[in-house]
This record gives C-alpha cells, structure tokens and sequence, in this order.
C-alpha cells in the first residue's frame, strides 16, 4: 500500500507480521498492545512529498505532531 504524505508531517511506524498466517491477511487485525507488536522494523518521519510503500500485512502506527 503506497502512502503519499501531501501536506504536514506524521510520524510511521512499521512492523512486521507477528505470525507467518498473518502475511497476506484479508481483514485488518484487531487493535493491539506494544508488547504484542515488538520492536518496529521502520521508525520515519514523513513530509510533503514523501512516499511510504508498506506490504500488505505489515502493521503500522501514526502520529500527527502538533
């Protein structure tokens, strides 16, 4: 999944599937704690103009900083 970044700024992280089933999944996970998630194989920061391409099932968290 491409994410373009159009205006302002976000904050990614990317995290790899937990589970070899949960790959290619066909439906979006159910919400999900730190300890569950691990480490993050990606920590970035996006601005205008950015690309983010993330394979499916891989897990992501953003935030928008004020």
């Amino acid at each position: 999944m491409p994410i373009l970044q159009v205006e302002g700024r976000k904050k990614w992280k990317v995290y790899a599937p937990r589970l070899a089933e949960e790959a290619l999944p066909r439906a979006s996970s159910e919400d999900l704690t730190d300890a569950e998630l691990g480490a993050p194989v990606l920590e970035v920061e996006l601005g205008p103009g950015d690309l983010l391409y993330m394979p499916r099932g891989f897990i992501h968290q953003v935030h928008s900083p004020c």
